[in-house]
Formats: C-alpha cells, sequence, structure tokens
C-alpha cells in the first residue's frame, strides 16, 4: 500500500524497490509493476548492482 498512498499524497509516481520474488509471481508482478515499484535482484548480486 505505501507505493499507492505516497504517490496520491505527493501527486506524482514515485519509484519503490521490491523484494526480488515479486517479480516471480505473475499476477503480483503485474501489480507492483503498475504502482512503479520494481524488484531488487535475489540477495546474491544485489549488493553489487543494486546503486548502479
Amino acid at each position: 500500500m505505501d507505493p499507492f498512498l505516497l504517490t496520491v499524497a505527493v501527486n506524482r509516481q514515485i519509484k519503490f524497490a521490491c523484494h526480488h520474488y515479486m517479480d516471480k509471481v505473475p499476477v503480483l508482478r503485474e501489480m507492483v509493476t503498475a504502482l512503479g515499484c520494481f524488484p531488487l535482484d535475489n540477495s546474491i548480486h544485489r549488493q553489487q548492482d543494486f546503486f548502479r
């Protein structure tokens, strides 16, 4: 709910990071993408690539 509520509160789209498993579930993937979220890589690669 955070992405939706904050986007409405500031009246602009905000990008949010979410857990990498949300990219693996088809229905959940479409929901989080529509809310402006992007899934992080799995924990093995996250520290290397997140801030690039």
